[in-house]
């Protein structure tokens, strides 16, 4: 308030103290938001705190407008207007989300975010998902959840339609051929499922992707050879991006664990790690080939830090308490 008294002009400063006391359910909330509002008649965080105080009150129908309002000023803040809308008392139904969510791109990527965000119900991500093939039959999104979806139930012939729909609407999308090679490989048939991934390789998708899905396939039966060829051709794909390096290191090292090759998983693991390094995202699995290889230098170390990070974890346990560790060494 005392800063308020010096820059009443200040929106950000009224949406301050609005949403302090609105936390504190403090009438004068409301007020201070108003206020931020009539400064700043473009942004959209007051329409948000706005739309989250109506929700926490039980005043539906003025938090979506509210909700409405903000993604209409921000798009990109698509994420956090669906984390509202989930709470919404009863959920919104299908002409309220058509309604609420724009009618363009950033539409869809609202539609999207509601239909996976944390909290959604299956009820709720079957009406989204139902609105965007409404507005684009052949959208990306609900193609590939309706696909597992019936791959689920055990509809093998509705997800294998669906997954070439997916191929043929988006050739260049990588969502499509690792949906169709999916469903190859769970009839049994991976010779074909390679097939469907190397089409989509020859037609331009994505490459990172694709050559994961074969890695995995390759290492499920036990093509070592071909599988690092495959993870060589990842590594190449993510170029500089070091998440995504991070990430097939870490991928090698598993599926050298399921080729049964503990020395080169090893040697992956430590690859991420070295890349991940403050984060130890590979040091449980290291930790497994190391007590596999009888390494005990190297299972000391992973336990040291381990034993501080996860050791509610029964496997960190098992394999970093010192008893069960000379037990095992004999």
């Amino acid at each position: 308030r005392a800063a308020l008294a010096r820059h009443p002009m200040d929106a950000y400063l009224q949406l301050l103290a609005g949403s302090y006391a609105v936390s504190r359910n403090d009438p004068s909330g409301l007020r201070f938001v108003a206020r931020a509002m009539e400064l700043s008649p473009n942004w959209h965080a007051p329409h948000l705190l706005l739309a989250r105080a109506m929700v926490a009150r039980g005043r539906r129908g003025q938090a979506k407008v509210e909700l409405g309002e903000t993604l209409r000023r921000a798009p990109d803040h698509a994420f956090a207007v669906a984390d509202v809308a989930l709470r919404l008392s009863p959920p919104l139904d299908d002409a309220e989300m058509d309604h609420m969510a724009p009618r363009d791109p950033s539409g869809i990527v609202f539609l999207d975010y509601l239909a996976t965000r944390p909290g959604t119900t299956p009820a709720i991500a079957a009406v989204a998902d139902e609105v965007q093939l409404r507005r684009d039959p052949n959208q990306r999104g609900p193609l590939m959840r309706r696909a597992a979806e019936a791959r689920a139930g055990g509809d093998l012939q509705r997800a294998e339609a669906l997954c070439a729909r997916l191929a043929q609407a988006h050739p260049r999308s990588h969502a499509g051929y690792e949906c169709q090679s999916a469903m190859l490989a769970h009839r049994g048939d991976v010779d074909a499922a390679l097939q469907v991934l190397a089409l989509g390789l020859q037609r331009g998708a994505s490459r990172y992707e694709l050559h994961g899905a074969r890695a995995r396939l390759l290492a499920g039966r036990r093509d070592a050879a071909g599988m690092r060829r495959e993870v060589a051709s990842m590594l190449e794909s993510a170029g500089a991006d070091v998440d995504r390096r991070i990430a097939t290191h870490g991928l090698h090292g598993r599926l050298e664990v399921e080729v049964g090759s503990d020395a080169a998983a090893w040697a992956a693991f430590e690859s991420a790690e070295a890349l991940a390094l403050p984060a130890h995202p590979y040091l449980r699995d290291m930790l497994l080939v190391a007590a596999r290889l009888r390494d005990r230098p190297a299972v000391d170390a992973a336990c040291g830090t381990l034993m501080e990070t996860m050791a509610a974890d029964p496997v960190v346990r098992q394999h970093c308490d010192r008893g069960g560790r000379d037990a095992g060494a004999r």
